[in-house]
């Protein structure tokens, strides 16, 4: 009996795969693909359920599911493919998967051709690849985001920010820590569009914070160097715990992103977060650890609470342009 629930649960999720493909938008209806245009085609895989949301910039092309396909034309020249997820995993989808942006593929399309990409997933991330025939004609698109040394306003209430920066073995700075905008960095480069590195190891946190707050940065604040497209300042406002019955955990993050070019704040987000641990969890708040990226760092309130804060703080960002 458990052997037949079984293989009917797995027909039902395969039936549910193929047909939850849905184009909202015409598919081409010739052979031939017009020089002032290009023909786009997107492939799933058998890890697509519950089907994605794609996007060719805010234009929703449909949704794919299992080993699905979407298919349509659009203006040769600058694109921006997106790939978002509705619903958190649960039975039927990935352990762990947040709802959100999943990946984004911006790149400079030669008119008159069609291109094929693979929606893959690879150590749980997902990216939109171009096919061997279809990599030629492609100018992809990486943005450089400097993330700047995050910067506690708790007023010292917080937890100690520099032993989890130790415990991730991320690099010294002045004043803050890299530690948790060490999750931002993990969350941009699993969408696949932005390149994140650490940076602006002295540079007046404070300051750039005190400026963000008013919607502009004043560029001589800002470091020099890399020259990013992007600065990216994490605020930790609270990050603490406290015992009722068992560990609970708090946290609350500021985000904000600069445009290097003229200081502008072009986004500022803010995320609440919060952890359970038992009793005999307190060990890991004295023995920090570091955990993988998606992990669900089972137990450790502590981390659990600020890694979610951060994540939030970021789930409403759009994609940022060149």
């Amino acid at each position: 009996m458990h052997y037949f629930k079984a293989v009917l649960l797995l027909l039902i999720i395969a039936l549910a795969g193929c047909s939850s493909t849905k184009q909202l938008v015409p598919i081409p209806s010739t052979q031939a693909v017009p020089q002032q245009q290009v023909r786009i085609s997107i492939k799933g895989n058998r890890y697509i359920y519950p089907p994605f949301t794609i996007k060719d910039g805010s234009n929703e092309i449909g949704e794919i599911g299992r080993d699905g396909a979407l298919i349509w034309e659009r203006p040769a020249g600058r694109c921006c493919i997106k790939a978002s997820f509705a619903q958190d995993g649960g039975v039927f989808g990935l352990p762990g998967q947040r709802a959100g942006l999943l990946c984004t593929f911006m790149a400079d399309l030669a008119g008159g051709r069609q291109y094929t990409f693979d929606l893959v997933r690879n150590q749980g991330i997902f990216s939109f690849q171009p096919t061997q025939d279809s990599a030629a004609g492609v100018m992809q698109i990486h943005l450089p985001v400097c993330i700047l040394p995050v910067i506690d306003v708790t007023g010292g209430k917080g937890i100690n920010l520099n032993k989890y920066a130790d415990a991730y073995k991320l690099p010294k700075v002045r004043t803050g820590s890299y530690f948790p905008a060490n999750w931002a960095s993990e969350e941009m480069i699993a969408w696949n569009y932005t390149k994140p590195f650490y940076g602006g190891e002295n540079a007046d946190t404070t300051a750039i914070y005190e400026s963000a707050k008013r919607g502009v940065v004043a560029p001589p604040i800002l470091p020099s160097g890399k020259q990013p497209a992007y600065y990216m300042l994490i605020a930790v406002k609270q990050f603490e715990d406290f015992f009722r019955v068992v560990w609970l955990a708090e946290s609350t993050v500021e985000c904000y992103v600069i445009r290097s070019a003229d200081g502008k704040v072009v986004y500022q987000g803010t995320g609440h977060g919060t952890g359970r641990g038992r009793t005999l969890d307190v060990d890991k708040k004295a023995l920090i650890s570091a955990h993988p990226a998606y992990s669900n760092m089972d137990g450790d309130a502590w981390q659990q609470a600020i890694y979610s804060a951060t994540i939030n703080a970021l789930k409403d960002m759009p994609v940022l342009t060149p």
